[in-house]
This record gives C-alpha cells, sequence and structure tokens, in this order.
C-alpha cells in the first residue's frame, strides 16, 4: 500500500502545483476557502473558559492564501483515489515520512512536492537522508539497530541512498547540525565508526542514553508545540506518543539558552505542562543527550490534559492574518487552566513578536480596516 499511495500522492501534488503555476501565469492568487465556525475558531483553547459560548456564523468563507503550493491532508484523502484505499491522515504522515527518496515537504498538517531548489542544498539532504535511516528506516533497507540505536557509518554509507556520500560529509553534517540530533563515536569493540539519532525514533530502541528527570524544579518550563488540525482531540484526549516512542517536549522557549530541540519552530499551539503534577502521579520523564525531554505516558502512550499547565496559539502570523469583507480578525489566544483571555493587541507589536501583548477581555478583539488601509 505504501508505494501505492506515495505513486497517488506524487501525482496529486503533481496536478497542484501544476494548476497553481497556471493561475499564477494568469494573475490569480492561490488560495483555499474554509469554514470558520465556534469549533475550529481556536477561542477556548481550555475546557471552562469565559468564552465558550461564543458563537461565530457557520457560513463566512475566510481565504487562506498558500503560496508555496502545500496542500491540506485532510483535502487530500477526501480525494476519491484515496477514499477508495481507505487511507488515513496518518497513512499520509507516515508514507511521507517514510520515503527514503525525500520528495516530499511537510509542515504541521499541509504537505507539497519537495521544490527542486531545495534538493540543491547537499548538507540538507545528507542530513534528511540521515534522519530516515537513523530513527525510522534502518530495518526497511536491512540494517539492525544496535543497543542506543547505533548503526556503522560503512553499513550507512553503502546504501544506495546514499551513494557519493563521504565519512566526511557525514561528519560535517552532524558537527553543523544546530538542533544536534546526531552522535558519530568509534565502537570500542570493532573500532568501527558508528552514528546514532539521539531522540526521534519510531521504532523501539534499547539502551537510549536517557537521564531519569526526577526534580521538577530543575525543569520549571516544559513545552510541547503541536498544530491545529490536532488540537481539538488533544484538548479531549492528552498528547499521544502515536507512532514514536515517546512525546516530545522543549525544555524552554526555542531561542532560550540551552534549548535547541524538542518544537518545530513552525507549529501552531503550544502546551505548557505542569511537570510537578505528572511527576507527582508516577509519570517518568527523562532527559535526552540533545536536551529533549521526553515520556512514554501511560500505558496508552498518553499524557492527559490535566498535566496542561497554559496552552498558547503562537500563529498565524501577520502574513497570515484573515481577511473578511475589509475586516482584519486578530486570532491570537490564550488561555490556562484558572481562566480564558482573549489576546488584543496592536499590529506593530503582532509584526515584532511570535507571542502578543495579553490583555484580558470577554470577546474577540475586531478591528476595521480597509483594504486600501492595509
Amino acid at each position: 500500500m505504501d508505494e501505492l499511495l506515495v505513486v497517488i500522492i506524487l501525482r496529486r501534488l503533481s496536478a497542484a502545483h501544476e494548476e497553481s503555476t497556471r493561475a499564477n501565469q494568469a494573475g490569480f492568487k492561490p488560495g483555499r476557502g474554509f469554514l470558520s465556525s465556534c469549533a475550529d475558531s481556536g477561542i477556548d483553547l481550555l475546557p471552562g473558559g469565559m468564552l465558550s459560548d461564543l458563537q461565530y456564523p457557520d457560513d463566512i468563507v475566510l481565504l487562506s492564501e498558500d503560496p508555496e503550493n502545500y496542500l491540506l491532508i485532510d483535502e487530500i484523502i477526501l480525494i476519491p483515489e484515496f477514499v477508495n484505499l481507505n487511507c488515513t491522515y496518518q497513512d499520509i504522515v507516515e508514507v511521507v515520512h517514510g520515503d527514503s527518496k525525500l520528495r516530499f515537504s511537510i509542515r504541521g498538517s499541509k504537505v507539497r512536492l519537495k521544490p527542486l531548489e531545495l534538493n540543491k542544498d547537499r548538507d540538507v539532504m545528507i542530513s534528511k537522508k540521515l534522519s530516515w535511516i537513523l530513527r525510522h528506516g534502518a530495518q526497511k533497507v536491512g540494517l539492525t539497530y544496535g543497543v542506543g540505536g547505533y548503526l556503522f557509518l560503512d553499513d550507512v554509507l553503502r546504501l544506495q541512498d546514499f551513494s557519493g556520500i563521504s565519512v566526511e560529509d557525514v561528519q560535517r553534517v552532524v558537527e553543523n547540525n544546530n538542533k544536534q540530533r546526531f552522535e558519530l563515536s568509534v565502537d570500542p569493540e570493532t573500532g568501527r565508526r558508528r552514528i546514532r539519532a539521539f531522540q526521534g525514533h519510531s521504532v523501539k530502541i534499547e539502551g537510549l542514553e536517557l537521564i531519569p528527570i526526577t526534580d521538577a524544579s530543575e525543569f520549571p518550563v516544559v513545552i510541547h508545540g503541536t498544530y491545529w488540525r490536532n488540537w481539538e482531540q488533544i484538548k479531549r484526549e492528552g498528547l499521544n506518543r502515536m507512532n514514536r516512542t515517546h512525546i516530545h517536549f522543549a525544555p524552554g522557549e526555542i531561542g532560550q539558552s540551552g534549548v535547541i530541540s524538542g518544537m518545530r519552530n513552525s507549529v501552531d499551539v503550544v502546551i505548557y505542562i505542569d511537570l510537578a503534577a505528572a511527576l507527582r502521579d508516577g509519570y517518568k520523564f527523562f532527559l535526552s543527550s540533545n536536551r529533549v525531554i521526553l515520556t512514554e505516558g501511560d500505558a496508552n502512550g498518553s499524557l492527559p490534559p490535566k498535566y496542561f499547565a497554559k496552552v498558547f496559539q503562537c500563529r498565524p502570523h501577520p502574513s497570515q492574518f484573515m481577511f473578511y469583507y475589509g475586516i482584519l480578525v486578530f486570532n491570537w489566544w490564550i488561555c490556562s487552566s484558572q481562566q480564558s483571555f482573549c489576546a488584543v493587541t496592536c499590529l506593530t507589536h503582532i509584526v515584532n513578536s511570535d507571542f502578543c501583548e495579553i490583555h484580558p477581555c470577554n470577546f474577540p478583539y475586531i478591528m476595521q480596516m480597509s483594504a486600501q488601509s492595509m
């Protein structure tokens, strides 16, 4: 089924890219219509907030421009070819992440064919190939993960997908990786070079060097990043490790000292975890070698929402503002488990910050602006 899905996805994304190219040549801007309702407006991120009864009309159509030619995976699975295969959202994600030829780009809940120019950065391509083989794909190409997730480097470089890549290339990519995802070392028993990913595996790895976390005060900020399409389920059921072996968290906000990994920069929603409460209730947390906080969750792989301390919407960015008949709707919200707030700010502040200044109020803030004033 995987190969069939790859073929269908490639064909559909190629057609979408051609359609977008023709639209641009004809002077049209790419865009997509969608409905805005209370259920997906992002008003009440945690249950029990003051804004829970607020309603929006269900028939307002907003336009979301996507100049980078991404398609929503939720829309892809409604295409007849995918319906006939009983294809789910997770099927698409697994096929895209598992494509050893790296033909796709995925961003949150959207996917596209990778533009050719993105394949010109050789080190980026090597890094992505390493991520795939070290986290997910070894068994698919006949290799076996050793204790700690190691593979012998000479075995990796003999693979067809690594043709033309040298030991020096891999060493450079490992040293320059800004999230420090990989480790190169020498196997003490054989003297052979070996390589591994610190975390992010979708298969069980024995002997990962994870440090147990027992004192929540050592990590006052623990954050999980996610995307809008996941939020309703997360709000009801909590976080889940899905096809990974752990749920991942950053030990602070990305960019702070010592925080280099654990969350993508493209996330829409960030969830702050009450680590002390989770530890008291018996959940086990660990710190990986590249300072990502990990938990396997409960027996079902979940961390319930009662451990959410607060939740921020950190997107859309200014370029993603929603216009409807000359009204600019600011859709930036913050809530905590005690009280919900609507985030109200001025345009200049939003332009200069990923997170807005917070002012409590009981209603969405709508600023009327003409198209000319923008």
